[in-house]
């Protein structure tokens, strides 16, 4: 009998199993984890946040510049550029945030640039400068080759 007894709390001694003191390592260790993972997208949203319209900008004055647009300068406004390509007119203006193409006509429009705040066109010698500020108070300016217009 008492051999039995003996046995039983020698089994139950050598249960395999969490203890507390692994069950508390494995949390601490698990949210050390969470907070890194947190950190690094409230990082990469604060990064997306502060985008840089750079390279979109250039994008959008190579696109106008192309040859294959053709694009000729018609006449320069402070906040409205009207071009001409292949005896059609196209009118470049803000509207709400968006720096955009449209027709003569006003109808149907081609989105060139979002986030924009401000735009403003101005004639300079044979060049038109485009000057644009955009959400973040980045301010972006280029010349643009005036091809038509003196």
């Amino acid at each position: 009998m008492k051999a039995e007894s003996n046995m039983k709390k020698y089994a139950i001694k050598n249960k395999s199993g969490f203890t507390l003191i692994e069950t508390l390592l494995s949390l601490f260790i698990f949210s050390i984890l969470s907070l890194i993972i947190i950190s690094v997208i409230r990082m990469n949203i604060s990064i997306a946040k502060h985008h840089n319209y750079t390279s979109d900008f250039y994008v959008f004055i190579d696109n106008l510049e192309s040859n294959k647009l053709n694009f000729e300068v018609s006449d320069v406004s402070s906040n409205d550029l009207e071009l001409i390509s292949n005896h059609k007119k196209y009118n470049l203006s803000k509207y709400k945030s968006m720096l955009r193409f449209t027709n003569e006509n006003n109808q149907g429009y081609l989105p060139m640039l979002d986030n924009v705040v401000s735009v403003q066109f101005s004639n300079y010698k044979n060049k038109v400068l485009i000057r644009v500020i955009f959400d973040n108070h980045q301010v972006c300016q280029a010349y643009l080759l005036n091809k038509g217009y003196k």
